[in-house]
């Protein structure tokens, strides 16, 4: 599902816990040996938390690689930062300009909205860099999510106008250098039609020309997902886990990818959704 065009493309996050999955690769090229590379003081870093955080973030700049010393940052700041947001303002500007630091930002937007304040959660999303639209897009598509409702489609009468508000409350919020359109619409769209697979194309003509082409592009995209998935073998049990939850699996380096990420399906019938994330 790729919502709306011209969508700006980020680095992917690092899986947690990055301190876990970086050790094994790193203690076996730096055991034993000397240290040029900075290995052992990444991993230093990332396992003696007695240190204060400066010390280990210096440690981590010791890396000779741009991307192992800001996956190392990260990887000391985001458990941090997930128990207490406010260790952003400190912290995340001590990483190199550039996809880590963005990313630093970006786990603190998360992290402010699943404290439940949304109007900091904005602001770090300013911080963000090149992922502005797709921080945004985490934060309100829970909102429009509970907007949309069970009805899907059938219910757009009374879900539109809360939608709407919704549009403009998150536009003041996330200020004009966070774009949202047509980004916000996709996601309505496309958790409309997940949860009223018999809708019609015709549903989307009522709409202004903008609209209703982002809601044709997202009708024709789902259509072909279910396609797809219907004549496609069953998954792992573990990764019908994983895909219902709305977990990804992440390389450990920021690399680009072609498209954002799609707002997480709804569970099958009798399950209950995970939380927000």
């Amino acid at each position: 599902m790729r919502p709306g065009r011209g969508r700006q493309t980020r680095p992917r996050r690092p899986s947690p816990p990055l301190a876990a999955a970086l050790a094994l690769p790193l203690l076996l090229l730096a055991c034993g040996s000397p240290d040029p590379q900075g290995r052992q003081a990444v991993l230093q870093a990332l396992h003696d938390e007695t240190r204060p955080v400066s010390e280990r973030l210096a440690l981590c700049a010791r890396a000779a690689e741009a991307d192992l010393a800001g996956s190392c940052g990260l990887g000391v700041l985001d458990p941090l930062i997930r128990e207490e947001p406010a260790v952003a303002d400190r912290w995340c500007d001590a990483l190199a300009l550039g996809p880590w630091r963005w990313e630093c930002h970006f786990v603190a937007a998360e992290a402010w909205y699943h404290h439940e304040d949304e109007d900091r959660a904005a602001l770090q999303c300013r911080q963000v860099g090149d992922f502005r639209r797709e921080c945004g897009q985490h934060l309100y598509q829970h909102p429009v999510r509970a907007a949309v409702g069970a009805p899907g489609v059938e219910g757009w009468p009374e879900s539109l106008p809360q939608v709407q508000a919704l549009h403009a409350a998150w536009s003041a919020r996330l200020g004009p250098t966070v774009p949202m359109d047509p980004t916000f619409w996709a996601v309505f769209f496309q958790i409309s039609f997940q949860r009223s697979p018999a809708a019609p194309l015709l549903a989307c003509d009522p709409f202004p020309a903008d609209a209703a082409a982002t809601c044709r592009q997202v009708w024709a995209e789902e259509r072909a997902r279910e396609a797809a998935e219907a004549t496609a073998p069953p998954p792992p049990p573990a990764t019908q886990e994983a895909a219902s939850e709305g977990r990804l699996r992440r390389p450990l380096r920021p690399a680009g990818r072609a498209r954002a990420s799609a707002p997480r399906r709804d569970p099958p019938a009798g399950r209950t959704a995970g939380r927000r994330r």
